[in-house]
């Protein structure tokens, strides 16, 4: 539905019992304020008691044409001094709260004075409602004072949910600073002050204020460095080669956290007459290539022959996470939810060295006749790949009206939005562990090639800072004058990325809008 501005809505008075007959100015049945049942007008005890048309309230019982001194009737509807106890809802010993006035008579207009102390409640309400403030306390006339409605923090004080021709006159309705953000989601509570939420209302006379959103949770970070040499040497260096005739250094092995199996590939067993070649190294990365094994000519050498093992490649680095940088959505338990920030990819397990050749013996590479030769050592197991950031939270928004697919009458209406709160920051990615060093071989026999630093992980994006926005809306924005909205001077900071925003994505700046379509 989209959202527009009615030039006015009829809205039907229900009240105990009566009726009133506008064509004979009379009224007809009991009044009292207990009284259930009844169609028709409005109740009345006055005279001129015609409807307003702007508010579907009898001038009797609509404070903007009471006259000089004039009360409200008792017989108008229900009435609430705020902190108040023990009352029923008459005049003369009003409820207290707005919430015992819906609980017994969610039908009848309810009266809010403004002269005492403010409303301090969240109030859902349904249907055809009207609450009506700036009226004095005790003689219910007409006051320039409009009445202060707040409610706790991160609540916000009004919601009409799916209301018909609802009416809300003479508030100043402020919602507090939010504190805090979800544990879930990272993103900082907004503070909002009215959401409309379906149907037709009407808003006169109503000053509606948003206070500061809260800053967005920050991305859990990684400290350290993945598993690797530089604190399990004894785990990722390579096994060293034996002397004549003795088995080859077996492989290295390690898995990593992520499930991944990082080798330094054995060596070459010795022979008689050549040597066998050492094995490669894995994850299969493209390097960390085998040794070649003594092939028994003359001046055979492990380094000008190849024979060595070949360093395992390093694993590839994990991707940043993205920066919190969309609108938003509207709408859901969370009212606004911002844009947070990507989780970065964790790092590549790196690739474990190739193992070194075998030699030749026989007589030869110190090693008796008919006795094989020595054989190669291993290759370091590769690094294993650093964990990634978290993303930043988004910052919570500053909004003073949303309306979800509602149709609004706004007159005299003014809306203003505080500072979004801050984006959260990206977490650390880690660092990739060192790969292990390839072991010598036995006597004259290859070295098996080191293995490759595994992969650094991805740092988290920050969170986009929180928005400052009078109204909102699922539709298009209402007509209301640009004049008669105030938002933040300053737009909400994002949130930097992770280690100190090294990949470049802190989130953007919060939106600053007065009206805004989601």
């Amino acid at each position: 539905m989209r959202l527009s501005l009615l030039v006015a809505i009829p809205i039907a008075v229900f009240s105990g019992g009566c009726s009133y007959d506008f064509c004979n100015d009379t009224l007809h049945g009991h009044c009292a304020i207990g009284d259930t049942g009844g169609t028709g007008g409005a109740s009345s005890t006055g005279t001129g008691s015609q409807s307003s048309t702007a508010t579907g309230l009898p001038n009797d019982c609509d404070p903007s044409k009471l006259m000089a001194g004039q009360g409200l009737a008792a017989t108008c509807g229900v009435f609430v001094e705020p902190g108040k106890t023990g009352g029923d809802g008459s005049q003369a010993t009003p409820f207290g709260t707005l919430a015992g006035a819906l609980a017994t008579h969610p039908a009848k207009p309810i009266f809010v004075c403004s002269t005492g102390t403010g409303l301090d409640e969240s109030a859902t309400v349904a249907g055809v409602t009207q609450l009506v403030g700036a009226l004095t306390c005790g003689s219910w006339q007409t006051s320039s004072t409009k009445t202060a409605w707040t409610a706790p923090a991160n609540t916000t004080p009004l919601v009409l949910s799916s209301a018909t021709g609802a009416l809300v006159q003479g508030f100043a309705i402020t919602a507090r600073d939010a504190t805090g953000f979800d544990t879930t989601t990272l993103q900082g509570h907004s503070s909002v002050a009215v959401v409309v939420d379906g149907g037709t209302a009407t808003l006169l006379e109503v000053d509606v204020v948003a206070g500061k959103g809260a800053a967005g949770g920050d991305g859990a970070g990684q400290s350290g460095e993945a598993p690797g040499r530089q604190s399990m040497a004894s785990q990722f260096d390579g096994n060293g080669g034996q002397n004549c005739a003795l088995p080859a250094g077996p492989a290295r092995d390690f898995t990593c956290p992520d499930g991944v199996l990082t080798e330094g590939a054995h060596g070459g067993l010795g022979g008689l007459g050549n040597g066998d070649p050492g094995a490669s190294g894995l994850p299969a990365l493209g390097s960390g290539v085998a040794g070649i094994g003594d092939t028994g000519v003359g001046g055979w050498d492990c380094t000008a022959n190849a024979g060595n093992g070949g360093f395992g490649a390093p694993g590839t680095a994990g991707n940043a996470g993205a920066k919190g940088s969309t609108v938003g959505t509207l709408g859901g338990t969370l009212v606004y939810t911002g844009a947070s920030g990507g989780n970065g990819s964790p790092g590549q397990t790196a690739q474990g060295g190739g193992g070194g050749g075998g030699r030749k013996g026989n007589g030869a590479n110190g090693c008796a006749a008919n006795v094989k030769g020595a054989s190669g050592g291993s290759g370091g197991a590769g690094g294993c790949g650093g964990l990634a950031g978290a993303g930043g939270g988004a910052g919570g928004a500053s909004i003073a009206l949303v309306s979800l697919s509602a149709s609004l009458s706004l007159t005299n209406v003014t809306l203003t939005a505080a500072a979004g709160g801050a984006g959260g920051k990206g977490g650390d990615g880690q660092q990739g562990g060192i790969g292990g060093l390839g072991a010598p071989g036995g006597g004259a026999a290859c070295q098996g090639g080191s293995g490759g630093k595994g992969g650094d992980g991805g740092d988290g994006g920050g969170g986009r800072g929180g928005a400052s926005v009078g109204l909102a809306s699922t539709g298009a924005a209402s007509n209301l004058d640009d004049a008669s909205i105030t938002i933040a001077s300053k737009a909400a900071a994002g949130g930097i990325g992770g280690s100190a925003n090294a990949s470049g994505n802190a989130g953007d700046a919060g939106l600053l809008a007065k009206k805004q379509g989601f």
